[in-house]
């Protein structure tokens, strides 16, 4: 070769990807791509695919000569054209998409005439105006024999579930009546301390931060803001409905005044704290 001629050039056929699947998912979606999916599978049709296809290597195997050149044309030749295997994967889609439609419409159709409403929701706008709702109806063929002795078991059975679930009830709405019999008993004892205590003199209202909480103001009203603000106490209510007095502010322990006079140096008088 001379050193003016140009490098050569080498030139490879265009590599085919492997015609088996690669994974499972991909083997269900070949099946299903196929006429009659896994419907049309069965073992005898299996074991006739398995032994055509044995007998075809067993031929190739005889048969087998070195022409890699063939090979590839073979192969070459028998590929699809993407454009032709993306037009039969559009109609296959096309072929589902139809087969789900018509289906929902046939089920719609069906059910629209125990539920009209709600099959009319899926139902499609042609098939409505072509045959209507509640046009399709479904009845049993062959009416199975009646059986008395199975039939009064049942009513039976069926009684009795109704008469345990009416006591059920019964016990249950017995049960809510006590308990609101005694939460009315509650509230009234409660409120009747309340009034009682507003009737004493002392101020009732509203406890600052706790909007639904009623307190009663023992305090004095020219005292600083840091004795002020102890002399409320909310008024809770107890199990039996009586008020009880929340001192948590005072820390829990009682505490009084107590006077004392003296004159020439004699106590004279004392006054007496109540417990």
């Amino acid at each position: 070769m001379a050193s003016n001629d140009p490098p050569p050039l080498f030139l490879r056929p265009f590599p085919v990807a492997d015609k088996d699947p690669k994974n499972l998912a991909e083997f269900i979606a070949r099946v299903n791509a196929q006429p009659g999916g896994f419907r049309d599978v069965t073992e005898a049709k299996l074991r006739e695919e398995i032994s055509a296809s044995q007998d075809v290597k067993d031929m190739v195997d005889e048969d087998d000569v070195d022409m890699v050149d063939v090979a590839d044309e073979d192969d070459a030749a028998t590929s699809k054209d993407p454009n032709i295997a993306r037009m039969e994967v559009l109609k296959f889609i096309d072929i589902a998409s139809n087969t789900a439609m018509l289906t929902l419409d046939s089920l719609s159709l069906l059910l629209s005439k125990q539920n009209p409403t709600t099959a009319a929701l899926t139902l499609s706008h042609q098939l409505r105006e072509m045959v209507g709702i509640g046009t399709l109806g479904v009845d049993r063929v062959d009416e199975p024999p009646v059986n008395e002795a199975k039939t009064r078991s049942l009513e039976e059975t069926a009684t009795g579930w109704t008469l345990m679930e009416v006591n059920k009830t019964r016990d249950a709405a017995e049960e809510a009546s006590a308990l609101l019999e005694r939460e009315v008993e509650a509230e009234r004892r409660y409120w009747e301390d309340v009034m009682a205590v507003k009737k004493a003199g002392w101020s009732v209202c509203r406890v600052p931060q706790q909007r639904h909480t009623l307190g009663v103001m023992f305090g004095f009203s020219e005292a600083s803001p840091e004795f002020k603000n102890n002399g409320l106490a909310p008024m809770r209510r107890s199990e039996d409905g009586s008020v009880e007095l929340d001192l948590g502010r005072l820390g829990g322990v009682s505490e009084g005044l107590v006077v004392t006079y003296e004159r020439g140096g004699r106590v004279v008088g004392r006054s007496c704290g109540t417990s």
